[in-house]
């Protein structure tokens, strides 16, 4: 930050204990001590310096030897301190609330359209009084005008409120839910709350509203991305998935000047960025040099600057939009020990503080007059000024845009019209702004508490093809259903558990349902593993605690059950504990991965998909067996144990059984615990070395990392097309 310098007419204190002091210089050597130290007087304001100093304008004494002045509106010459200069008055900051005219010996203040200018420096709204805080505290929502005469509570039930935004113009507040895991949005004046988003959603910490192409964009700080949709909630889309650790902040400008989004970081490299709203022409501006835990983050659009607040450092700050012109605000004050979120209006800031448990605020530029906004809202979280000058209307260039999904508004040089055409997952972008349905497989990934995508390529790291499945407790196996769009996976409530609950939702984002709830659940058990026929449009459902495999019809109202092997007589070919199973609809195929046990030995087994002809494929050196698949085409069996790490492969009936890669032959490996074979591929993840890696399925050569030191990696699959009728 630069050292605090004096204004013209005055002079600075020197010595220790005293920084940032300035006293009238008419007051130095006036016999009386002005500053702290007595700094003013001395031996030295007996001389006569002046007379042989040379200033072009006037002169006074100093303790120190003679100091020029100037006349007001001027400056002595940072060169030549004996010539004085005009004096730019807008340089730093601080003299307007708005605009900023620096002329000869003077200045003057503007504001922009829907403001007037107030007392020849502050500008003030247009219809002032109608301007109010929206606040959160966790449970409630609440509204407070600015002359903290009354606070209010929004009459509707929320569970944890921790981002809020407003449509300034229709009267319409959005809000996310920590609880419910839901974007909300409620029509002031009579409506009723909606819900715009109900799935894929983890602990959404930042909103935004667009008001200029009405559409909604939010940060998800545990999915680490930043997404946007139309305000509606549909064409839902990722904008960023790279590259972002842990954001916070999230604030927008569209103006044809500007349209750009901002956030806070504070993850492993603390740091504010921006991106045009399209996706475009990222880049951080605010990084490295005192930036530690960056939280608050808010725009004061008619000025085209950013403030942020850092929790640890305990500062509030602004910039420019492009970084440059970084200046304090407040810090170091009584005021300010956890600020969490912010609000510019006029020329106030507004903040949440975490650790005083109240609002306050204080001038926006030199964070002087601080003042306590309320003590009456208990853990205020998010806080936003509502006014409708505060989202100055503009030209929408989407009204002339013929994008089939979304249309996303482009700063200069993204997009010679102002806007890029956008399509939500599953859909590539057509040249007249239509939107095609696309086909490329990619990886679904269980992690954490949640299913995401990624590229099968390394060099791709793009995602977006499905909304995320967040709130898995533990997932152990995931499939899909490309006719329905859906997606289908076992979770249990934590690891070691065998008793799983079978969950489906739409790959587009939508209600989590419970499979069985539509199944009389005696009949089915507990799940640990499954395997989608496609073809007969039946799911296969291993049940360890049941020593069974069955089947659920999937389609229909009736969900027709069949049980196709158990336990029953024992033998080799019997069920025991099924953990990973893989249908071959081409052949009318199940095969099974068992653990054995209750007389039943550890196997690959196979078995008609109707239940007939069971048979062991492979018995024998398969310690701690822990996954299995197929590749469709080549009728080939892939399977991994963790005991002697290693992937292996062999034909449908068990011969020709080869290792692919093994740590004793020096493969990095050591519980492949997921695999995946597509195009001469195999796909593998291992939450022991933390990734997920591709490699030549034939030998297990040329390694490619896809996702490297992520921990709690659970399993696997490809999403592709899978064709109906399959000919060989």
């Amino acid at each position: 930050m630069p050292e605090t310098s004096c204004e013209p007419g005055k002079w600075k204190c020197p010595g220790e204990g005293v920084t940032g002091v300035c006293i009238n210089v008419d007051k130095v050597c006036d016999d009386l001590s002005d500053c702290p130290n007595g700094a003013d007087e001395g031996p030295g304001c007996d001389n006569a310096d002046c007379d042989k100093y040379g200033c072009s304008n006037g002169c006074v004494q100093t303790p120190y030897g003679a100091l020029c002045t100037c006349p007001k509106g001027e400056v002595l010459n940072t060169t030549d301190t004996k010539v004085c200069q005009d004096f730019d008055e807008c340089s730093p900051p601080g003299k307007c609330a708005q605009g900023c005219v620096n002329t000869k010996g003077s200045y003057y203040c503007s504001c922009v359209d829907g403001y007037l200018l107030d007392h020849k420096h502050n500008c003030k709204a247009v219809n002032h009084s109608d301007a109010y805080l929206v606040i959160s505290n966790r449970r409630t929502l609440l509204t407070a005008d600015l002359d903290q005469k009354s606070i209010e509570r929004i009459p509707i039930e929320v569970k944890n409120v921790v981002a809020t935004t407003s449509d300034m113009h229709k009267n319409v507040i959005y809000w996310s839910d920590m609880d419910t895991k839901k974007i909300m949005k409620l029509k002031r004046g009579g409506g009723q709350p909606e819900v715009l988003i109900d799935s894929g959603l983890s602990l959404v910490e930042g909103l935004a509203y667009d008001w200029v192409a009405d559409n909604l964009y939010w940060l998800d700080s545990k999915l680490n991305t930043i997404e946007v949709s139309m305000e509606d909630g549909t064409h839902r889309m990722i904008l960023v998935n790279q590259n972002i650790s842990q954001p916070r902040g999230l604030a927008l400008d569209p103006a044809a000047d500007a349209r750009w989004l901002f956030w806070s970081d504070w993850g492993e490299n603390p740091r504010i960025e921006r991106i045009g709203m399209d996706g475009t022409q990222r880049q951080t501006i605010v990084s490295a040099t005192n930036i530690y835990w960056p939280n608050g983050l808010t725009l004061d659009i008619p000025t085209k600057r950013v403030y942020f607040a850092d929790s640890k450092l305990d500062f509030i700050h602004f910039c420019n939009y492009d970084g440059t012109g970084r200046q304090q605000v407040i810090a170091n004050n009584h005021y300010l020990l956890h600020p969490h979120s912010l609000a510019v209006f006029e020329d106030q800031i507004y903040w949440t503080d975490r650790q005083l448990n109240r609002v306050t605020q204080a001038r926006k530029f030199k964070g002087s007059n601080e003042s306590v906004v309320s003590h009456l809202v208990s853990q205020p979280l998010s806080v936003h000024a509502n006014h409708p000058s505060l989202q100055p209307l503009s030209d929408n260039p989407c009204k002339k845009a013929k994008c089939e999904q979304l249309c996303l508004l482009a700063p200069s040089g993204s997009s010679p019209v102002g806007f890029n055409c956008k399509c939500r997952p599953g859909f590539r972008r057509g040249d007249d702004g239509s939107c095609i349905g696309k086909d490329d497989p990619f990886l679904m990934l269980i992690k954490k508490d949640q299913i995401i995508d990624i590229s099968i390529m390394s060099e791709d790291k793009n995602a977006g093809h499905f909304v995320p499945v967040v709130g898995v407790k533990y997932g152990i196996a995931v499939d899909y259903d490309t006719k329905e769009q859906e997606v289908y996976w076992v979770e249990t409530e934590s690891k070691n558990q065998q008793n799983g609950t079978l969950y489906k939702t739409s790959l587009g984002g939508g209600e989590k349902i419970d499979f069985f709830g539509q199944v009389d659940s005696g009949l089915v058990g507990s799940p640990y593993c499954i395997a989608f026929d496609w073809v007969g449009r039946n799911m296969y459902i291993g049940n360890i605690e049941a020593s069974e495999i069955s089947l659920v019809r999937v389609d229909g109202k009736l969900k027709y059950r069949m049980l196709i092997l158990d336990s029953s007589g024992g033998g080799d070919t019997g069920v025991a504990e099924p953990i990973s199973m893989a249908v071959h609809p081409p052949t009318g195929q199940l095969f099974w991965l068992d653990r054995g046990g209750r007389g039943v030995p550890t196997k690959i087994g196979r078995v008609n998909m109707d239940g007939t002809n069971p048979k062991v494929i492979i018995s024998d050196d398969l310690d701690m067996p822990e996954f299995l698949t197929v590749d469709i085409q080549k009728q080939v069996l892939y399977f991994s144990s963790s005991h002697n790490p290693r992937i292996e492969s062999c034909n449908l009936d068990g011969t020709n059984r080869r290792v692919i890669m093994a740590s004793e032959d020096g493969a990095h490996i050591a519980k492949p615990t997921g695999i995946a074979v597509m195009d001469r591929r195999l796909y593998y993840v291992d939450p022991k070395y933390e990734k997920v890696a591709r490699v030549d399925a034939s030998d297990g050569s040329n390694e490619k990392i896809l996702v490297d030191n992520e921990s709690d990696l659970r399993s696997l699959n490809i999403f592709r097309k899978r064709q109906s009728k399959i000919c060989f």
